[in-house]
């Protein structure tokens, strides 16, 4: 399945088959709670992970950190970052009398952040040590070879493990992710990620992008979650627009959304910027299905909306 986000919005439905199977899972972590803050550099920090030839993919980030306290203190209302958007943390059931740590060798207290890219790769960091994970994975019968970065881990099946100090990378053998730092350009050096993501904020705890396309009004799409000062939730979707005409069509689409009775009600919708022109909307959270935070990955309301 491709997470490119085409304009004709197949994309965006194959990717919300894709995120319904991990947004919104339980986890039966027991992990101990940590306080919050940006992991691992935040933000810029996640996005300087990926290369710039996964530009195009989907993108997510997650402060598990700040997530962890969230969950702990309404997990209903922060059900979609319950598992921290990690399926093998999905998958843990607590019964079997194993905890987190003994299956994988680290748990949830040893996040600072996850970052996803595409349909399977996915980078956590923390803090790991490399021969605990090997000594858990191995009683699943992965196979341990030593490399320049810690240890790279392999399965009869399922998806195979990059191991070093500070990052554990999840995906197939050959990944776009890794945990030694990119050589080349990351999407952090993109000027519609740079842009998207100052609009987006210093403080997001969690921070969804639906692929870059230069051909659509709507080059790049994205959706950020804050606490405010009063610890009211809100999201902000930010998009970078081709011009600013295509910027004109993106706010007269978002603002029927805002009216009287739609989902967004009483949103406002601005546009800033000249050469790059940014879209944003921001909106509060509620427990209500749809509004909740993390939502727009199941349902792609908005997404789906700007690339038609």
């Amino acid at each position: 399945m491709r997470t490119h986000l085409r304009r004709s919005g197949v994309g965006l439905a194959a990717v919300a088959a894709c995120m319904a199977a991990v947004v919104g899972c339980s986890s039966g972590g027991d992990g101990a709670s940590g306080g919050g803050g940006a992991g691992d550099g935040g933000l810029d920090g996640a996005l300087r992970a990926v290369p710039a030839s996964a530009g195009g993919t989907t993108v997510i980030y997650v402060d598990v950190r700040s997530a962890r306290d969230l969950v702990k203190n309404d997990n209903k209302l922060y059900a979609n970052f319950a598992s921290y958007l990690v399926p093998e943390f999905d998958q843990f059931r607590p019964e079997s009398g194993e905890s987190l740590k003994d299956v994988y060798g680290f748990d949830e207290g040893d996040l600072t952040a996850t970052l996803t890219v595409g349909d399977s790769a996915q980078r956590l960091t923390g803090d790991f040590d490399p021969d605990a994970v090997s000594k858990a994975f191995a009683r699943r019968d992965y196979r341990a070879e030593k490399t320049d970065y810690g240890v790279h881990l392999r399965p009869g099946e399922g998806r195979d493990a990059k191991v070093s100090e500070d990052a554990v990378v999840f995906g197939e053998a050959e990944n776009v992710l890794s945990p030694a730092p990119v050589g080349g350009k990351t999407v952090a050096d993109d000027p519609s990620y740079r842009a998207v993501s100052e609009c987006l904020g210093a403080k997001v705890y969690q921070a969804s992008f639906f692929g870059k396309d230069k051909n659509a009004d709507a080059t790049l799409i994205a959706i950020g979650g804050q606490i405010s000062e009063d610890g009211t939730p809100t999201e902000t979707l930010c998009v970078a627009a081709r011009s600013e005409a295509a910027a004109g069509n993106l706010r007269s689409k978002l603002r029927e959304k805002t009216a009287a009775g739609e989902r967004y009600a009483g949103s406002e919708v601005e546009v800033t910027g000249a050469s790059l022109p940014i879209v944003s909307m921001t909106w509060k959270n509620s427990a209500k299905s749809g509004m909740r935070p993390a939502d727009e990955l199941k349902i792609l309301d908005l997404p789906l909306l700007l690339r038609k």
